[in-house]
């Protein structure tokens, strides 16, 4: 999943989902994989799209751009081409997952450019060509068959077994919603309190507000444990426990509203 924005608590939708998953960057109708919607990196005029913009990967001095986690909140590293920003995620390996992407051919050069697609000039660490084709099925035929592509399939295939294991925790959670009483997730990102009408989004993609006029509290964690007990049967409301590491830190009234 991305995350982005200053904070990395803007959902910016599934990365590994296919292409008529609603929340997949790859749905060319969706909300996070359009190229004219505000929530998606394929927006070259967004927020998290512009080459412009702080918050996107295609901006090469971006300081916040968006993160790849996992449903666990297992952290994969920040999806930008800066080449100079700590925990930059290596693009060959999800470059299979975003070439899915009809708009993906718009950043081409982005992603296959020296500061990018080229871990070093050594012949010896392997060369990646510029792709030809947003066909993931033709990836292979983007690197030179040598042992640094050997070793960088091998870290693809690491990366795709975690996020795919994290979309199933992702989707058994969302069903689990319907049917259980009980919710638990993250938040997602930093989060520096509540002030009786906080919007917020979990880990897990849902968006909830608090709805406890009155309860107010400062804090500074970043992506605190939460669980959310159904307010009996039926009832929209959900009672929210937040805390920090065991340590139960306050709670307070939410509504689901995504």
């Amino acid at each position: 999943m991305l995350y982005g924005g200053d904070n990395s608590d803007v959902y910016l939708g599934c990365l590994n989902c296919g292409t008529y998953d609603s929340e997949s960057i790859s749905n060319k109708y969706g909300t996070y994989g359009g190229q004219y919607s505000s929530s998606s990196i394929w927006n070259k005029y967004g927020t998290y799209g512009s080459s412009y913009s702080n918050n996107s990967p295609w901006n090469k001095y971006a300081s916040s751009p968006p993160i790849i986690v996992d449903e666990c909140g297992k952290f994969y590293g920040k999806l930008t081409i800066n080449e100079y920003t700590t925990d930059r995620a290596s693009l060959p390996e999800v470059l299979a997952i975003l070439a899915q992407s009809p708009f993906a051919s718009a950043h081409s050069n982005n992603l296959s450019s020296s500061s990018v697609g080229q871990r070093d000039s050594s012949p010896a660490r392997g060369q990646y060509y510029e792709p030809t084709s947003t066909d993931p099925k033709k990836f292979d035929d983007m690197v030179a068959p040598d042992e640094g592509l050997v070793a960088a399939d091998a870290a693809l295939q690491g990366i795709l077994a975690g996020l795919q294991a994290g979309m199933a925790v992702r989707e058994a959670k969302k069903a689990a919603l319907v049917t259980s009483s009980e919710v638990e997730a993250y938040m997602a990102g930093e989060f520096t309190g509540w002030n009786g009408k906080t919007k917020f989004t979990l880990s897990n993609g849902q968006q909830w507000k608090q709805d406890d006029r009155g309860n107010k509290i400062k804090v500074n964690l970043s992506w605190p444990r939460v669980l959310l007990r159904q307010m009996g049967s039926g009832s929209e409301w959900y009672k929210l426990d937040l805390f920090d590491g065991d340590r139960r830190v306050a709670g307070t009234f939410v509504k689901r509203t995504k």
